[in-house]
């Protein structure tokens, strides 16, 4: 089973909430967001916080660029190497499963 993310060329991504834990006196925080870099790369930001009585006690981000493609990029890699493809339409990722014929 394979996946990909939703678009497969460079777009603008604006700061979004992934996720909020609460643990203990803590709450941990973690947004993303991406710009494109070139004509096909994307960079993203990953920005991570922890939250103690509503003041931020850290905060640090990671970069990382991604060369975006789609699924039918794998799909078209998996089939030179002998493998067939069954998209999963009931995902909302493009995502498909591969098996050997």
């Amino acid at each position: 089973m394979v996946d990909t993310m939703p678009f497969n060329t460079p777009c603008n991504i604006s700061k979004i909430l992934l996720n909020s834990k609460k643990i203990g006196n803590h709450i941990y925080e973690i947004y993303l967001s991406g710009k494109p870099i070139d004509q096909e790369a994307i960079r993203w930001n990953m920005n991570f916080k922890i939250i103690e009585d509503d003041k931020v006690i850290r905060n640090f981000n990671i970069e990382r660029d991604w060369y975006t493609f789609g699924i039918e990029q794998v799909i078209k890699e998996a089939s030179r190497e002998g493998l067939v493809h069954e998209n999963i339409s009931s995902s909302t990722v493009p995502m498909a499963i591969l098996r050997h014929k």
